[in-house]
């Protein structure tokens, strides 16, 4: 299984997951023009990807909640 908000991926996070959940942890984003309203795509070995771009399951970054180490 693999997950992605827009051309981001998204790493499981193990021991997080189940048939009805999936957590993962964001990529850094590469682009600041486009890291608002991502769509989701998750990705099932075998099977056609699903897609998502309804407001109930996109993305956006933010920088309130980007760690800054010091």
């Amino acid at each position: 299984v693999s997950v992605a908000f827009g051309p981001y991926p998204c790493e499981l996070v193990a021991g997080s997951s189940s048939t009805s959940m999936l957590a993962c942890t964001t990529a850094p984003a590469s682009s600041p023009s486009s890291l608002y309203n991502l769509p989701l795509k998750v990705n099932i070995q075998g099977q056609t990807p699903i897609y998502c771009s309804s407001s109930n399951c996109v993305f956006s970054y933010s920088s309130s909640k980007t760690p800054v180490v010091q």
